[in-house]
């Protein structure tokens, strides 16, 4: 399809400028050594391209394809591939830029919330590939036998929160309604828009449950027992016997995190600090 002179350069660089060529849509422009590929093939391989890669957005993003369109999709999904062109041989592990893109786009403007609900998307995306851990509950049998000063609490590492100014929890939980529901041709955002006309933001608690991802909305009395670090985002070290005499009047007890944690699969076990 692609043809070549040594005597001009080197195959490697004729790859590039062929792949440059494809990336910037530029085979009906004059670029250089341009004439020595065939433009019908480059067009191909640019629609082929365009096309996969808004295959592969709308697949990683639903969320964003549901609320933009696909038409649309596929216009932003042409505008990032210029700056984000595909390195890895999987679609799938293409797009994690996405997010932070928009926020910088135009688009952000009229749709600020498109930014947070872009990165729970990635987020649940990402959850596919990484490994399921289940929960240690034989190490429940720790809080018996030792001090809980030499015991801490470890979170589901899948966990991951996200702080939002938007109802980004109930705009994806509507979404996943309409999905799971034929019948609904339209997702029921009543609720969102009413919380974004009030200025309600959401914060999103992430974790990986067998093979899917459970999302729900942050309680404020969850907060202490998280035990994370707000600056960098990672669990800190406290001993379970030091966070609970930290636990500040708004906390929810030990005695019911506990339980609570278990069953919305954040713990994963109970470990000796030393």
């Amino acid at each position: 399809m692609s043809q070549f002179n040594q005597a001009d350069a080197s195959s490697s660089d004729l790859q590039e400028e062929l792949m440059a060529s494809i990336l910037n849509f530029a085979s009906n422009r004059k670029v250089r050594s341009l004439s020595q590929f065939e433009t019908k093939g480059i067009e191909i391989y640019q629609r082929n391209l365009m096309a996969s890669a808004s295959r592969a957005l709308a697949i990683s993003y639903p969320t964003i394809e549901k609320l933009v369109g696909s038409e649309l999709l596929q216009s932003l999904s042409n505008q990032f591939l210029l700056e984000f062109p595909k390195t890895n041989h999987d679609w799938a592990h293409w797009g994690r830029e996405f997010s932070a893109w928009l926020s910088t786009h135009p688009i952000a403007d009229d749709l600020p919330y498109l930014v947070d609900c872009a990165l729970l998307d990635w987020v649940i995306h990402r959850n596919f590939s990484v490994d399921l851990l289940s929960a240690e509950h034989q190490s429940l049998q720790l809080l018996q036998s030792e001090p809980l000063d030499n015991l801490r609490l470890v979170l589901n590492p899948t966990l991951t929160v996200i702080h939002s100014k938007y109802p980004i929890v109930d705009i994806y939980l509507a979404h996943q309604q309409s999905s799971n529901h034929p019948d609904q041709i339209e997702p029921d955002l009543t609720i969102a828009a009413e919380k974004i006309s009030n200025g309600e933001g959401d914060t999103a608690l992430i974790v990986k449950h067998d093979w899917h991802s459970m999302v729900f909305s942050f309680k404020p009395e969850w907060r202490h027992w998280l035990n994370l670090d707000e600056r960098s985002g990672n669990q800190s070290e406290y001993s379970i016997s030091e966070l609970i005499e930290s636990s500040p009047k708004s906390a929810i007890s030990f005695q019911q995190w506990l339980p609570l944690s278990i069953e919305k699969n954040i713990f994963l076990k109970i470990q000796k600090i030393n």
